[in-house]
Order: structure tokens, then sequence, then C-alpha cells
């Protein structure tokens, strides 16, 4: 599934950077040689725009195979599905990915009454250290 959705975003990627090149092509063919110093730093920033896009589609499928990983291997209440996942990281503001992986997981661990994955984040936000919560 992971290779999958790199090949995919890679695809993507790709086809954006051709995209801009075709339309560099048919710039320069439709104006001569003389093209301005102007037009060709529009055609940079395009196609350093379209990079930016292709990169962040590339971290989006990352994260969802995150997502994905820690919902098959993971059971949580009220969290059976990456979607599930997602959305709760989503609604989440400001809050590092990485601490939210290591939530489920130790929500995951510990199966605790308290310790349930949405105490876990709440006593992350107040300021305290996974370790501190463990």
């Amino acid at each position: 599934m992971k290779n999958v959705k790199m090949a995919l975003a890679l695809m993507v990627a790709t086809f954006m950077i051709l995209m801009a090149a075709e339309q560099s092509s048919a710039q320069s063919k439709s104006q001569g040689k003389g093209n301005s110093k102007k037009e060709e730093k529009k055609l940079e920033k395009e196609s350093r725009k379209l990079a930016k896009t292709a990169e962040k589609a590339g971290k989006g499928l990352g994260r969802d195979s995150v997502f994905c990983v820690l919902a098959a291997h993971t059971t949580l209440d009220g969290f059976e599905t990456a979607q599930d996942l997602k959305t709760k990281f989503e609604s989440l503001v400001d809050f590092p990915f990485g601490q939210f992986v290591a939530a489920v997981l130790l929500a995951d661990r510990l199966d605790t009454e308290g310790f349930g994955l949405n105490d876990i984040i709440a006593k992350l936000e107040a300021g305290m250290s996974i370790g501190q919560i463990t």
C-alpha cells in the first residue's frame, strides 16, 4: 500500500514537472529566441510552485500511510479506522504529528482507565511529557 501511494505521488510530481516543461517549451517556440528575463522568472516561479505542491502531496500520502498502520496495529475505542485517527489529529491545533503517534501507541499499550487517547492528548497539551504520563 505504501509503495502504491509513493508511486502515485511520484507520478503526480512527474506529471506536474512535465506540464511546466511543456508550457515553457511552447512559450519559447511561440516567441522565438528572445524570451525576456521576466518571462523566465515567471516560469521558474510556476515550476517552484508545482514542486511545492508535489512535495505537499507526497507528505500527505506519507501521513495517510502512518494513519493506516496505526489503525491496523492498535485497538483504541472510538478510533478503529485510519480516517478516525486522521480526523482526530486534524481537529487538534498546533499539535506535533510525532507526539500524536506516540500518544496513540501509548494509549494502546496502557489500555487502562484514564489513559485513553483523549486523556493522553489532554495531558500532553497541558505540558506533560510522555515520560511523565507513563
